[in-house]
């Protein structure tokens, strides 16, 4: 009997840990954001508005985003994606304690969108170029829970930072993701730069699909 190829590897470990943090951040704020519209003394009618704004940007950036990260530029748009998501929450904090400003609020939902946009999509396209093939359906459902469990989790730990004071939850969103992304995307993003030629490089064209199409052609020959 064959071994099976190695699922747990270091890379697809880290893309799962960035992926749960990147829905935690995601559903922390979707959850507690009509608090903090009604908190600013708008109507549902302006949460509603918010809401309307963020989704679709997310949703119509994201074949843009497919279509860039098909030109290679994993790491740009992963980058991109995690920065903005980790920049939000300061932005609601400034909004929450000197600005109060509507415009800005919808503005940077927005922008938040965007940034889902570009993080999930990215992560989702480097955990298939990390996949071995023959676990391939097995590994993406294990990348899935990730998903699952930020769902599972993340209304709870918002409304109980919410009961301290939007201070509380926007200032510790802010510092988690400061502090947790950028460490992990560069861990993901380095582990990739390294002399080994038969690990893929995040920034190289096709992903996992590209090297199985070499290496039936080294087959053939």
């Amino acid at each position: 009997m064959e071994d099976k190829e190695k699922l747990w590897t270091k890379d697809f470990v880290l893309v799962i840990i960035i992926n749960f943090l990147v829905f935690l951040n995601h559903l922390m704020i979707l959850s507690t954001f009509p608090f903090f519209i009604e908190r600013l003394g708008y109507s549902d009618t302006v949460s509603g508005a918010c809401a309307t704004a963020f989704s679709l940007v997310a949703v119509l950036a994201r074949p843009f985003v497919g279509w860039l990260l098909d030109t290679g530029r994993r790491r740009v748009l992963l980058g991109v994606g995690l920065i903005g998501m980790a920049l939000m929450p300061m932005g609601y904090l400034m909004i929450y304690t000197a600005l109060a400003s509507l415009a800005l609020a919808i503005l940077l939902r927005m922008v938040h969108g965007l940034s889902l946009a570009c993080a999930n999509t990215s992560t989702s396209t480097m955990a298939t170029d990390i996949l071995p093939r023959s676990r391939f359906s097995e590994g993406m459902g294990m990348f899935g829970m990730a998903t699952a469990l930020a769902t599972a989790c993340a209304p709870a730990i918002g409304e109980a930072l919410m009961k301290r004071g939007f201070g509380a939850l926007f200032g510790g969103h802010a510092g988690r993701n400061g502090g947790k992304i950028p460490r992990g995307v560069g861990k993901l993003l380095g582990a990739h730069a390294g002399k080994n030629p038969r690990r893929l490089r995040l920034s190289g064209r096709g992903g996992a699909f590209s090297r199985r199409r070499h290496a039936d052609q080294r087959g053939r020959h």
